[in-house]
Protein backbone atom coordinates (compact mmCIF):
# COMPACT_ATOMS: atom_id res chain seq x y z
CA UNK A 1 0.00 0.00 0.00
CA UNK A 2 1.57 3.55 -1.07
CA UNK A 3 1.85 6.18 1.41
CA UNK A 4 -0.16 9.03 0.28
CA UNK A 5 0.93 12.76 1.65
CA UNK A 6 -0.97 16.14 1.09
CA UNK A 7 1.16 19.29 1.35
CA UNK A 8 0.29 22.98 1.11
CA UNK A 9 2.04 25.70 -0.92
CA UNK A 10 1.30 28.80 -1.99
CA UNK A 11 -2.30 28.07 -1.30
CA UNK A 12 -2.45 25.09 -3.67
CA UNK A 13 -2.64 21.48 -2.41
CA UNK A 14 -0.61 19.34 -4.21
CA UNK A 15 -1.27 15.73 -3.87
CA UNK A 16 2.06 13.91 -3.73
CA UNK A 17 1.94 9.97 -4.18
CA UNK A 18 4.63 8.53 -2.10
CA UNK A 19 6.48 5.78 -4.69
CA UNK A 20 7.86 3.60 -1.72
CA UNK A 21 5.53 0.62 -0.10
CA UNK A 22 5.32 -0.10 3.85
CA UNK A 23 7.05 -2.89 2.91
CA UNK A 24 9.97 -3.21 0.22
CA UNK A 25 9.85 -6.14 -1.99
CA UNK A 26 12.98 -7.66 -0.31
CA UNK A 27 12.15 -6.97 3.24
CA UNK A 28 14.59 -5.90 5.60
CA UNK A 29 16.27 -8.15 7.56
CA UNK A 30 18.66 -8.81 10.40
CA UNK A 31 22.77 -8.60 8.70
CA UNK A 32 24.64 -11.37 10.01
CA UNK A 33 27.76 -11.84 7.64
CA UNK A 34 29.26 -10.13 4.87
CA UNK A 35 27.05 -12.55 2.76
CA UNK A 36 24.08 -11.59 4.12
CA UNK A 37 24.48 -7.92 2.81
CA UNK A 38 22.02 -6.34 -0.15
CA UNK A 39 21.68 -2.78 0.65
CA UNK A 40 18.80 -2.31 -2.00
CA UNK A 41 16.49 -2.49 0.71
CA UNK A 42 18.49 0.43 2.50
CA UNK A 43 18.30 3.19 -0.47
CA UNK A 44 14.37 2.78 -0.68
CA UNK A 45 14.06 3.47 3.07
CA UNK A 46 16.18 6.00 2.75
CA UNK A 47 14.25 7.68 0.38
CA UNK A 48 10.89 7.35 2.61
CA UNK A 49 12.79 8.66 5.51
CA UNK A 50 14.05 11.49 2.86
CA UNK A 51 10.36 12.71 1.94
CA UNK A 52 9.33 12.57 4.98
CA UNK A 53 12.11 15.19 6.32
CA UNK A 54 11.77 16.96 3.27
CA UNK A 55 8.17 18.06 4.43
CA UNK A 56 9.08 18.23 8.19
CA UNK A 57 7.88 14.88 9.51
CA UNK A 58 10.52 14.49 11.06
CA UNK A 59 9.14 11.83 13.76
CA UNK A 60 8.52 9.62 11.37
CA UNK A 61 11.69 9.84 9.51
CA UNK A 62 13.47 9.63 12.44
CA UNK A 63 11.23 6.47 13.10
CA UNK A 64 12.79 4.75 9.93
CA UNK A 65 15.80 5.97 10.19
CA UNK A 66 16.50 4.77 13.67
CA UNK A 67 15.10 1.19 12.90
CA UNK A 68 17.41 0.96 9.51
CA UNK A 69 20.76 1.79 11.01
CA UNK A 70 19.91 -0.79 13.52
CA UNK A 71 19.75 -2.71 10.37
CA UNK A 72 22.56 -1.27 8.54
CA UNK A 73 25.53 0.68 8.81
CA UNK A 74 25.00 3.85 7.13
CA UNK A 75 26.13 5.39 4.40
CA UNK A 76 25.43 9.28 4.53
CA UNK A 77 24.74 9.02 0.53
CA UNK A 78 25.81 12.23 -1.27
CA UNK A 79 22.92 14.53 -1.35
CA UNK A 80 20.84 12.86 0.69
CA UNK A 81 22.69 12.79 3.77
CA UNK A 82 20.55 10.37 5.50
CA UNK A 83 22.68 10.15 8.97
CA UNK A 84 22.89 14.13 8.89
CA UNK A 85 18.96 13.70 9.04
CA UNK A 86 18.74 11.38 11.43
CA UNK A 87 21.08 13.45 13.77
CA UNK A 88 18.87 16.62 12.83
CA UNK A 89 15.45 14.49 13.47
CA UNK A 90 16.61 13.82 16.54
CA UNK A 91 17.25 17.21 18.18
CA UNK A 92 13.91 18.73 16.26
CA UNK A 93 11.77 15.91 17.65
CA UNK A 94 13.39 16.32 21.17
CA UNK A 95 15.24 12.41 21.40
CA UNK A 96 18.65 13.99 22.46
CA UNK A 97 19.35 11.12 25.18
CA UNK A 98 22.96 9.80 23.62
CA UNK A 99 22.39 12.23 21.15
CA UNK A 100 26.49 13.30 21.57
CA UNK A 101 27.69 9.79 20.89
CA UNK A 102 24.84 9.79 18.06
CA UNK A 103 26.37 13.23 16.51
CA UNK A 104 29.72 12.30 16.98
CA UNK A 105 29.44 9.44 14.37
CA UNK A 106 28.41 12.10 11.70
CA UNK A 107 31.51 13.88 12.41
CA UNK A 108 34.07 10.62 12.49
CA UNK A 109 32.66 9.08 10.02
CA UNK A 110 31.47 11.84 7.55
CA UNK A 111 33.47 15.07 8.46
CA UNK A 112 30.29 16.58 9.95
CA UNK A 113 26.82 17.08 9.63
CA UNK A 114 25.51 18.33 6.31
CA UNK A 115 22.07 19.24 4.46
CA UNK A 116 21.17 20.89 1.21
CA UNK A 117 17.64 22.06 2.93
CA UNK A 118 18.33 25.67 3.64
CA UNK A 119 15.39 25.52 6.43
CA UNK A 120 18.43 23.00 8.18
CA UNK A 121 21.09 24.89 7.43
CA UNK A 122 19.56 27.96 9.19
CA UNK A 123 18.73 25.99 11.96
CA UNK A 124 21.90 24.38 12.00
CA UNK A 125 23.99 27.11 14.89
CA UNK A 126 20.86 26.64 17.49
CA UNK A 127 21.34 22.62 16.64
CA UNK A 128 24.43 22.45 17.08
CA UNK A 129 24.08 23.97 20.75
CA UNK A 130 21.50 21.71 21.85
CA UNK A 131 24.37 18.60 20.59
CA UNK A 132 26.76 20.48 22.60
CA UNK A 133 30.38 20.04 21.08
CA UNK A 134 32.86 22.49 21.52
CA UNK A 135 34.72 23.96 18.42
CA UNK A 136 37.86 21.85 20.03
CA UNK A 137 36.10 18.56 19.87
CA UNK A 138 34.53 18.93 16.45
CA UNK A 139 38.07 19.92 14.79
CA UNK A 140 39.27 16.39 16.62
CA UNK A 141 36.30 14.96 15.42
CA UNK A 142 37.12 15.94 11.49
CA UNK A 143 40.53 14.70 12.26
CA UNK A 144 39.97 11.44 12.58
CA UNK A 145 37.91 11.52 9.95
CA UNK A 146 40.18 13.41 7.30
CA UNK A 147 42.58 10.58 8.92
CA UNK A 148 40.70 7.82 7.53
CA UNK A 149 40.46 9.61 3.91
CA UNK A 150 42.84 7.57 1.51
CA UNK A 151 44.67 10.30 -0.11
CA UNK A 152 46.47 8.28 -2.74
CA UNK A 153 43.45 6.88 -3.71
CA UNK A 154 41.42 10.01 -4.08
CA UNK A 155 44.85 11.44 -6.32
CA UNK A 156 43.98 8.75 -8.52
CA UNK A 157 40.39 9.08 -9.04
CA UNK A 158 41.04 12.61 -9.62
CA UNK A 159 44.01 12.13 -12.04
CA UNK A 160 41.64 9.31 -14.04
CA UNK A 161 37.96 12.13 -14.18
CA UNK A 162 40.47 14.61 -15.55
CA UNK A 163 42.28 12.23 -18.10
CA UNK A 164 39.09 11.65 -18.98
CA UNK A 165 37.81 14.71 -19.47
CA UNK A 166 40.70 15.82 -21.30
CA UNK A 167 39.48 14.29 -24.90
CA UNK A 168 35.46 15.98 -24.14
CA UNK A 169 33.77 18.83 -24.46
CA UNK A 170 36.07 21.26 -26.68
CA UNK A 171 38.93 18.85 -26.24
CA UNK A 172 37.03 16.85 -28.64
CA UNK A 173 38.85 15.34 -31.56
CA UNK A 174 37.73 11.99 -32.70
CA UNK A 175 36.17 8.62 -31.93
CA UNK A 176 38.88 6.79 -32.16
CA UNK A 177 40.69 8.91 -29.40
CA UNK A 178 37.70 8.42 -27.00
CA UNK A 179 37.79 4.61 -27.18
CA UNK A 180 41.85 4.85 -26.57
CA UNK A 181 41.37 6.99 -23.38
CA UNK A 182 38.42 4.24 -22.74
CA UNK A 183 41.39 1.31 -23.07
CA UNK A 184 43.64 3.25 -20.96
CA UNK A 185 41.41 3.31 -18.10
CA UNK A 186 40.24 -0.60 -18.26
CA UNK A 187 43.86 -1.83 -16.02
CA UNK A 188 43.35 1.84 -13.91
CA UNK A 189 40.00 0.71 -12.90
CA UNK A 190 40.87 -3.04 -12.38
CA UNK A 191 43.91 -1.95 -10.27
CA UNK A 192 41.41 0.70 -8.47
CA UNK A 193 39.08 -2.21 -7.51
CA UNK A 194 42.34 -5.26 -6.76
CA UNK A 195 44.08 -2.62 -4.58
CA UNK A 196 41.25 -0.85 -2.71
CA UNK A 197 37.72 -2.19 -3.87
CA UNK A 198 34.89 0.41 -4.91
CA UNK A 199 36.31 4.11 -4.16
CA UNK A 200 33.30 4.80 -1.52
CA UNK A 201 32.59 8.09 0.32
CA UNK A 202 34.01 6.51 2.98
CA UNK A 203 37.49 5.85 1.70
CA UNK A 204 37.63 8.92 -0.19
CA UNK A 205 35.45 11.52 0.90
CA UNK A 206 32.60 13.49 -0.86
CA UNK A 207 32.90 14.94 -4.30
CA UNK A 208 33.69 13.59 -7.97
CA UNK A 209 33.81 10.36 -8.69
CA UNK A 210 35.01 7.57 -11.50
CA UNK A 211 30.94 6.98 -12.39
CA UNK A 212 31.61 8.80 -15.71
CA UNK A 213 34.55 6.97 -16.37
CA UNK A 214 32.72 4.07 -15.71
CA UNK A 215 30.11 4.94 -18.24
CA UNK A 216 32.51 6.05 -21.08
CA UNK A 217 34.57 2.33 -20.67
CA UNK A 218 34.00 0.33 -23.71
CA UNK A 219 31.16 -2.07 -24.37
CA UNK A 220 32.81 -5.44 -23.65
CA UNK A 221 34.73 -3.85 -20.56
CA UNK A 222 31.36 -2.97 -18.85
CA UNK A 223 29.44 -6.24 -20.08
CA UNK A 224 32.13 -9.14 -18.88
CA UNK A 225 33.85 -7.27 -15.89
CA UNK A 226 32.16 -3.83 -14.74
CA UNK A 227 29.26 -4.56 -14.52
CA UNK A 228 29.20 -7.65 -12.46
CA UNK A 229 31.67 -5.57 -10.59
CA UNK A 230 29.19 -2.60 -9.80
CA UNK A 231 26.43 -5.02 -8.92
CA UNK A 232 28.03 -6.50 -6.47
CA UNK A 233 29.67 -3.43 -4.87
CA UNK A 234 26.19 -1.62 -4.69
CA UNK A 235 24.19 -4.24 -2.89
CA UNK A 236 26.95 -4.36 -0.13
CA UNK A 237 26.42 -0.46 0.08
CA UNK A 238 29.58 1.17 -1.26
CA UNK A 239 27.82 3.63 -3.44
CA UNK A 240 24.39 4.52 -4.53
CA UNK A 241 22.52 2.27 -7.23
CA UNK A 242 23.38 5.62 -9.62
CA UNK A 243 26.88 4.23 -10.11
CA UNK A 244 25.68 0.44 -11.58
CA UNK A 245 22.27 2.27 -13.09
CA UNK A 246 24.28 4.98 -15.13
CA UNK A 247 26.46 2.59 -16.53
CA UNK A 248 24.10 -0.25 -17.63
CA UNK A 249 21.99 2.71 -19.70
CA UNK A 250 24.91 3.40 -21.49
CA UNK A 251 25.62 0.27 -22.00
CA UNK A 252 22.04 -0.69 -23.11
CA UNK A 253 21.50 2.31 -25.04
CA UNK A 254 24.42 1.16 -27.37
CA UNK A 255 23.15 -2.10 -27.74
CA UNK A 256 19.19 -1.41 -27.99
CA UNK A 257 19.26 2.23 -29.00
CA UNK A 258 17.38 2.55 -25.69
CA UNK A 259 17.73 3.26 -22.34
CA UNK A 260 16.26 1.07 -19.49
CA UNK A 261 16.07 2.03 -16.21
CA UNK A 262 16.29 6.05 -16.92
CA UNK A 263 13.02 8.25 -16.95
CA UNK A 264 13.71 8.54 -20.50
CA UNK A 265 13.80 4.50 -21.24
CA UNK A 266 10.95 3.58 -23.90
CA UNK A 267 11.24 0.00 -23.09
CA UNK A 268 9.56 0.50 -19.99
CA UNK A 269 7.04 2.59 -18.95
CA UNK A 270 4.41 3.94 -15.44
CA UNK A 271 4.59 0.98 -12.92
CA UNK A 272 7.14 -1.15 -14.88
CA UNK A 273 9.63 1.22 -14.86
CA UNK A 274 9.04 1.89 -11.27
CA UNK A 275 9.40 -1.69 -10.15
CA UNK A 276 12.53 -2.22 -12.35
CA UNK A 277 13.85 1.30 -10.67
CA UNK A 278 12.64 -0.05 -7.22
CA UNK A 279 14.60 -3.65 -7.66
CA UNK A 280 17.98 -1.92 -8.07
CA UNK A 281 17.92 0.88 -4.97
CA UNK A 282 16.26 3.56 -7.28
CA UNK A 283 13.84 6.07 -6.20
CA UNK A 284 10.78 6.09 -8.37
CA UNK A 285 10.89 8.13 -11.69
CA UNK A 286 9.38 11.36 -10.46
CA UNK A 287 10.70 11.26 -6.93
CA UNK A 288 14.04 12.82 -7.82
CA UNK A 289 12.16 15.99 -9.77
CA UNK A 290 9.78 16.34 -7.08
CA UNK A 291 12.81 16.63 -4.11
CA UNK A 292 14.84 18.92 -6.56
CA UNK A 293 11.99 21.19 -7.13
CA UNK A 294 10.75 21.59 -3.16
CA UNK A 295 14.16 21.88 -2.14
CA UNK A 296 15.03 24.90 -5.08
CA UNK A 297 11.51 26.89 -4.28
CA UNK A 298 12.43 27.05 -0.34
CA UNK A 299 15.93 28.70 -2.06
CA UNK A 300 13.63 30.59 -4.28
CA UNK A 301 11.29 32.02 -1.44
CA UNK A 302 14.27 32.75 0.51
CA UNK A 303 15.68 34.92 -2.14
CA UNK A 304 12.91 36.99 -2.74
CA UNK A 305 12.46 37.99 0.76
Amino acid sequence: MNNKIIFKEVGIIFLLFLVFSCKTKNEIADVKTIEDVNYIPYYLKVYEADSLFIIGDYERSHGILDSLFKKFEPIEIQGYYEYSNYVFAAVLTGKTENIKKIAKKAYTDNGGLNSQQLKIVNKLDSIERIIGFSEKEKNVFIASYNGKINKELRKLVDKTLKEDQSVRAENFKTVEELGEMAKAHEPVIKGIFDKYGYPSTKKIGFGDNLVAVFMHADLGFKENYLLPKLLDYIKKGEDTPDAYTNTYDKWHLHKTGNYYYSNNSSILQGKELDSARESIGLPHKNYVRWRNKMIYDEYKKYESK
